[in-house]
């Protein structure tokens, strides 16, 4: 990701720049299985709290791509600014070298030494004293395939699964292509925004609108310390459920036609919903399923995920400027297809152990 994030900045055009951030992305899919390593560290007591850190980092790295927007973007260019953005996984890059392998990934592969290895130098990194002890290799332990997924016992769950990682994604990437552009449009009002359009499609990114979208990514923070603290009180399908019902509340009330303040307001809390409902998905994904098929799970899960973001645009920025409450109840229906998902989770994973096999 870092290697092609930097390359961006320098693509000589426009099929180069495609090419150039399909790779990038290809790293950026990681995300789905750095979790699951993560979770697998943590007791059940403190992992959803823990995950949903994770996330604030997300909204510091839009504020980050904000600020050097405004820094770089009128000054040296955007060819270095993309390059900037790349930089903090160098930061990453340093710190993994010190990462330990998953004592569970070591277990599926066989190799009991290896995993205890990995247990002592957490334990020995968090000054933690551990007693004399032996791991034993299941005989259920192995490693998974991607087909497992789609046979039973896992059939269904793989499904809902897939649906809701559809559906969130669809919604936390079209909310923010929203949120941007009716906030550039200073309205919801069809007839405004078609004369808006009309007048400033070809226009540049000003700095107006990199502190929009600064202000956007730290709009998201409050709601995510509500769910932080709510994620292990009421679980995960509560959680998900309430998040896409305050989403889809959002977008059936952004149907009137109303000022730009009082619209801001529901575009913020209709995104900082969104950015909550998408890591349930992040979180019950890894806690659900058994060790060997979990980062498997998880990757298929950001796959479908990603199809989805590729879909959304067509609704955020074509249909809407068609008819604005077209693509809002399109959005809304998502949202009610998250709630019904949340009920159709076949358990509930808050204060479970991870699934082993």
């Amino acid at each position: 990701m870092l290697f092609y994030g930097v390359l961006c900045g320098a693509a000589p055009d426009f099929i180069w720049m495609v090419i150039l951030r399909f790779l990038t992305g290809a790293g950026v899919a990681a995300m789905g299985p750095a979790i699951t390593y993560y979770l697998e560290f943590l007791s059940c007591e403190v992992r959803g709290r823990a995950a949903y850190l994770m996330v604030i980092c997300i909204s510091f790295g839009g504020a980050y791509a904000a600020i050097l927007g405004l820094v770089l973007l009128h000054t040296a260019g955007w060819h270095w600014w993309l390059s900037a953005c790349a930089l903090p996984n160098v930061v990453f890059l340093i710190i993994s070298i010190w990462l330990p392998e998953s004592p569970k990934y070591y277990l599926a592969c066989g190799d009991i030494a290896k995993a205890k290895e990995s247990i002592k130098f957490v334990a020995q990194f968090n000054n933690v004293k551990l007693e004399e002890f032996e791991l034993v290799k299941h005989s259920k332990h192995k490693r998974g395939q991607i087909h497992e997924l789609f046979h039973v016992p896992y059939l269904y769950l793989t499904l809902v699964i897939i649906c809701a990682w559809i559906s969130t994604s669809f919604i936390y990437y079209g909310i923010i292509l929203v949120a941007t552009q009716l906030i550039e449009y200073d309205s919801n009002c069809p007839e405004n925004i078609q004369t808006v359009y009309q007048t400033h499609c070809n226009s540049e990114l000003s700095t107006g609108n990199l502190v929009k979208i600064l202000f956007g990514s730290f709009c998201e923070v409050p709601g995510i310390i509500i769910c932080l603290f709510l994620i292990d009180s009421l679980g995960r399908k509560p959680v998900m459920f309430i998040t896409n019902g305050v989403f889809m509340l959002s977008c059936l009330l952004l149907l009137i036609c109303m000022d730009s303040f009082p619209m801001t307001v529901l575009l913020y809390i209709g995104r900082s919903s969104g950015t909550n409902a998408l890591q349930v998905p992040y979180l019950y994904t890894p806690e659900v399923y058994p060790s060997e098929i979990r980062a498997i799970a998880s990757g298929v899960g950001v796959c479908f995920g990603c199809i989805s973001a590729f879909v959304t645009p067509y609704v955020a920025q074509v249909l809407m400027l068609v008819s604005v409450k077209s693509g809002l109840c399109v959005y809304a229906v998502f949202g009610l297809f998250g709630m019904v998902l949340a009920l159709l989770f076949p358990v509930e994973t808050k204060g479970r152990n991870l699934v082993e096999y």
